[in-house]
């Protein structure tokens, strides 16, 4: 199983990935996508009130925009992290 941190360590993916994202009909699928996940004006279900529907749009809406940018990511690659010694060259290690 690939995550989403060997996919993104991995040059030969995150390139040929981001390569996609640069089509013209990639960027019209996901702003086709960006669009399905927008709240519409709908009456809440009977018994249900206003504040509550209103939250599970949005919930909706944040959901459909995390899993969107978690996509669009897969096409940076992940820049190794800088251990302490790179940060501080002449921090000793601790015994």
């Amino acid at each position: 199983m690939t995550t989403i941190e060997t996919f993104r360590s991995s040059e030969v993916l995150t390139s040929a990935f981001a390569d996609l994202l640069k089509r013209p009909e990639m960027r019209a699928a996901v702003e086709a996508l960006r669009h399905l996940g927008c709240p519409r004006e709908i009456a809440p279900p009977t018994g249900v009130g206003f504040s509550e529907w209103n939250s599970h749009q949005n919930t909706r809406f944040e959901g459909f925009n995390q899993a969107i940018d978690a996509l669009l990511a897969l096409g940076v690659p992940t820049k190794p992290r800088k251990s302490d010694n790179d940060l501080m060259p002449t921090l000793e290690p601790e015994d």
